[in-house]
């Protein structure tokens, strides 16, 4: 469960349901059934079932909010929302737009990708987020064996299949990441292990009165993957 992104914050609060609630009852109830049995299999299956679940919920997220971001250019023509769907995001399911967005570009060039095949599709649905944030780029390398991908056990052998497509470019000592500072608009970027440097900034601003430069920076954004910060 760790190797998925944290969707909360330690001092955030979140509310539970009678629903929710029952999942704790669920918990006595096969305490005491193991007592009972003699038999902590019964504990270890349900272990895995929540294990299985927390992982399903994660790229069931990726879809919603790829879902989301599809149809809000619809919504907003007609009239529906009026905010940025990456701010609507956050305040409305608090979800921060750095994380949003690796999910939105997990569902997008993986599983609505028509160029993978249904099977290797659905042996994706089952690894982790922080596994999966390593293959969107590959949807752009082109020519790329999914049925093989598909088949990797683990974190650790997925990225060794993804560097034996991609070569250097995913290595740490040769990566190159860029930030923007949402607040300012900073945008800085570093190579390796180098520390940050600026050496721009991007107008957050202009988009405000303006959908097309809003779509615009959005794009940016999203195709390049710069991190916000």
């Amino acid at each position: 469960m760790s190797s998925d992104v944290e969707l909360y914050r330690d001092n955030e609060e979140i509310y539970l349901t009678e629903q929710d609630k029952q999942l704790f009852t669920q918990v006595d109830d096969i305490l005491a059934e193991a007592k009972e049995r003699w038999d902590p299999s019964v504990l270890f299956g349900f272990g895995r079932e929540l294990r299985k679940n927390v992982r399903v919920s994660g790229v069931a997220l990726a879809k919603l909010l790829w879902g989301i971001t599809d149809v809000w250019d619809y919504l907003i023509e007609n009239n529906a929302v009026d905010d940025n769907v990456w701010d609507a995001i956050h305040s409305e399911m608090g979800v921060p737009p750095g994380t949003a967005r690796p999910y939105v570009r997990i569902w997008e060039s993986l599983f609505a990708n028509p160029e993978i095949s249904d099977e290797a599709k659905e042996r994706l649905l089952t690894k982790p987020i922080r596994t999966l944030k390593l293959l969107p780029a590959l949807s752009e390398e082109g020519d790329v064996d999914w049925e093989d991908i598909a088949t990797a056990h683990d974190y650790s052998e997925m990225r060794k299949k993804v560097r034996a497509i991609r070569g250097d470019a995913t290595s740490s000592g040769t990566s190159l990441y860029i930030k923007v500072d949402v607040r300012t608009g900073q945008l800085s970027a570093k190579q390796g292990d180098r520390p940050y440097a600026p050496f721009g900034i991007l107008n957050f601003s202009a988009g405000d009165n303006d959908p097309v430069v809003k779509s615009a920076i959005e794009r940016i954004i999203e195709r390049t993957g710069i991190i916000e910060s």
